[in-house]
């Protein structure tokens, strides 16, 4: 399993090649956790989905919508 979260994720996409880089391949799961959180630390939220990585698209298998619902 390969999990990366927010700026981790960015780095990992950026950042120049390691010799503990691995190729995606069909039947890894990959979770992304893009975690948000005020400037001050005082409020942040949690989200993200898990993918099975295929032949052809990834596949989202957690079924939690894609939009974040806003309650006041």
């Amino acid at each position: 399993m390969v999990a990366a979260s927010g700026a981790n994720l960015f780095m990992c996409l950026t950042a120049r090649r390691s010799k503990y880089e691995q190729v995606l391949q069909p039947g890894m799961v990959l979770v992304i956790e893009p975690n948000a959180v005020t400037a001050d630390g005082l409020f942040g939220i949690f989200f993200g989905h898990t993918f099975i990585i295929t032949d052809g698209e990834p596949e989202c298998v957690d079924g939690y919508p894609w939009e974040l619902t806003v309650v006041r």
